[in-house]
């Protein structure tokens, strides 16, 4: 800090994250109406990844991100 204009300042933030991750099968067309035509539809696996920042001090709360696997 300098007399009468300058202050500096170099901020130092600990970014604590929780990520979230689930995977689950959808069928690739709209589920049939009925169950036992369901278990013979067509799958595929989505892995949902969700990030959320816990430090009120970033701007970026939550980031998801959605990959399909076949």
């Amino acid at each position: 800090m300098s007399y009468p204009d300058t202050l500096i300042f170099s901020p130092n933030f600990k970014s604590s994250q929780y990520i979230i991750a689930h995977l689950k099968k959808e069928t690739i067309d709209p589920p049939k109406k009925w169950w036992w035509q369901r278990l013979f539809q067509k799958k595929h696996r989505v892995l949902n990844v969700e990030v959320v920042e816990r430090n009120p001090y970033i701007d970026v709360k939550t980031n998801k991100y959605v990959e399909i696997i076949k």
